[in-house]
């Protein structure tokens, strides 16, 4: 009996003869007449996305060859590596690799076609990432598996024309033509998350055009929300979308939405599965539209904010150095309608460094305060991040305060500096400046400088200096295990100051201190690692100086100290300032 694997492999040779002679008769005679090849792409990589443009001159035919590759070598199987063509000028696929119009044997998938083109702009494009995240894992030790990852060695790709009608670029415009979109983005290896906010004046209708992975966990997110409460508008996941080709999470959608007048924020949350540098699985069949692009037939009723080409700031804190607390104050007589503007240096959610927030006078909560989740990425160091929001300020006073680190910053930036560096800061701009009534919004500069008592350009303690008469209550040079309390009371609402310097680790308090309201029973004030900055010596070694508006009441002050490090227990490394270890409350220079 003969070998069947003999037998198969003589069949495949008759039959690609076959295919050959037939493409002949066809018309690819005219190809060897002066042909040559434009295209010819070998020794292929997994993991890649090849691309060749050409530009037709004069309407041909393209002769197409090349070894694909099925997932495996059950007859089922679907491509898993293989070659396509776009018209970049009409933004078609105009020939692509197809399970049924290849030659297969077993896992290889052998190409022989021709296409007809007309002058035009093409791209030719050549995927070896497979159809999923996973598909990449199910090929076997030493290659022994007919899988698609096996066989590498074969994938090639070759496309000649008649010579003179076609000729290579080295990039194409794009027919997305992103220029005319009210805003478009593309995420590139940075990836996370990009928004815009935009102000619609009257009732209008927008255009999304979004390609995206979408599944149930770790994919891509579009919405728009409505500002200030950021109510859902519109979101990708709750509207019908299309297969964009390639892997099966990535999905299209082209459609349109009515606003009403308000301002809107359009976000894009890039998930794991996927991006124009870094494809986790075959990309869609117009990679190049892989993003998100927002248009509107009406601009002058739809404008995209960008508080930087409009009114001077009311509130500006930017171009901050090192270990600086910067505190504005701002007071309104009317609701006021603001944007916030803020660049900073954030690593995750609980790693801020350099960041901003808002408070209500007389009150400790936080308004708003800078956000790793909702801010982008600023340019240069992945922790360079920008945020801009809406807030409503009801008539009253507020502080707008900035914090730094002892690194990165405006002064000297210790990685790859931000877009806008002289941004480094906060800035509080109104987004109707024209509707303000003259003399309603007052602002003025609180404190601008450095924290902790200007260690930076002082030799000095930050209490050194302090008329004794204007401490309302202290308890420095503070031990091992100590439990420090004392009452205080305030007779009308006061301004004080605090400075205090301790343990704290971004995941533990160790030696830190906290104010109490007695008669609401809360805690208004403590002191935890986001609010405060390195302090010299151990990088646990964390100390706070700021400006805190009380309420008339009574209040109790407490400093707690654990049974290692502290006054007199500090080793081998010491804090700038050790004789402030602990906690004090004054009153402010008049």
């Amino acid at each position: 009996m003969r070998n069947k694997a003999l037998i198969r492999f003589q069949l495949t040779l008759l039959v690609i003869a076959v295919a050959l002679i037939t493409w002949r008769m066809s018309g690819g005679e005219l190809l060897s007449e002066g042909g040559s090849s434009f295209v010819n792409l070998k020794s292929l990589d997994d993991g890649r996305l090849y691309t060749e443009h050409f530009e037709v001159v004069a309407n041909t035919r393209l002769k197409i060859e090349g070894v694909a590759s099925f997932e495996d070598d059950q007859a089922a199987s679907k491509l898993a590596v293989y070659p396509w063509i776009v018209n970049r000028t009409t933004n078609e696929v105009i020939w692509i690799a197809k399970e049924g119009s290849v030659l297969r044997d077993g896992v290889k998938a052998l190409i022989v076609d021709s296409v007809d083109v007309e002058v035009g702009q093409y791209s030719a494009y050549y995927t070896t990432y497979g159809p999923s995240r996973s598909s990449r894992k199910g090929g076997s030790f030493m290659g022994l598996k007919p899988h698609w990852t096996n066989y590498e060695s074969f994938w090639e790709f070759e496309i000649s024309a008649p010579t003179g009608t076609v000729s290579r670029l080295s990039h194409v415009e794009s027919s997305d033509h992103s220029s005319s979109a009210l805003w478009a983005y593309q995420p590139g290896r940075q990836g996370g998350r990009e928004s815009v906010m935009v102000h619609v004046v009257e009732d209008a209708s927008v255009t999304i055009d979004a390609t995206v992975a979408l599944c149930d966990r770790r994919c891509d997110e579009v919405e728009i929300t409505q500002l200030p409460h950021r109510d859902r508008r519109w979101s990708i996941s709750d509207v019908e979308t299309e297969s964009a080709g390639g892997g099966d999470l990535n999905r299209t959608y082209s459609g349109s939405i009515e606003l009403g007048q308000g301002v809107y924020e359009i976000t894009y949350k890039v998930g794991g599965n996927g991006r124009s540098t870094s494809w986790t699985a075959n990309p869609p069949l117009l990679p190049y539209e892989w993003g998100v692009k927002v248009s509107t037939e009406t601009p002058a009723t739809v404008r995209v904010l960008d508080p930087w080409n409009g009114a001077e700031p009311l509130v500006s804190l930017l171009e901050v150095g090192d270990s600086e607390m910067r505190i504005a104050r701002l007071e309104t007589d009317e609701s006021l309608d603001i944007i916030v503007y803020s660049m900073g240096e954030m690593t995750s959610s609980t790693g801020l460094y350099d960041w901003a927030w808002i408070e209500r006078e007389g009150e400790s909560d936080k308004l708003w305060e800078m956000s790793y989740d909702r801010s982008n990425w600023a340019g240069g160091d992945d922790s360079n991040r920008k945020e801009m929001s809406l807030m409503r300020l009801e008539p009253g006073a507020y502080f707008i305060k900035y914090r730094t680190d002892g690194s990165h910053s405006f002064e000297g930036f210790g990685k790859r500096r931000p877009k806008n560096p002289d941004r480094w800061g906060v800035a509080v701009f109104a987004l109707n400046a024209d509707g303000i009534a003259e003399g309603s919004v007052r602002t003025e500069l609180v404190r601008s400088g450095i924290v902790a008592g200007d260690v930076a350009t002082s030799n000095e303690s930050v209490l050194t200096g302090i008329d004794p008469s204007r401490f309302i209550a202290r308890r420095t040079s503070v031990e091992n295990d100590i439990d420090f309390v004392q009452n205080f009371e305030l007779t009308e609402e006061s301004r004080v100051m605090i400075a205090a310097l301790g343990e704290i680790s971004s995941g533990t308090r160790y030696d830190y201190g906290w104010i109490e309201s007695v008669d609401k029973d809360e805690t208004v004030w403590e002191m935890t690692y986001q609010e405060t900055t390195p302090a010299g010596g151990d990088d646990s070694y964390r100390s706070v100086y700021t400006e805190l508006t009380l309420p008339a009441g009574s209040y109790r002050v407490h400093f707690h100290t654990d049974s290692g490090i502290a006054y007199n227990s500090f080793g081998s490394s010491e804090p700038d300032h050790p004789e402030d270890w602990g906690i004090a409350i004054f009153w402010p220079e008049r």
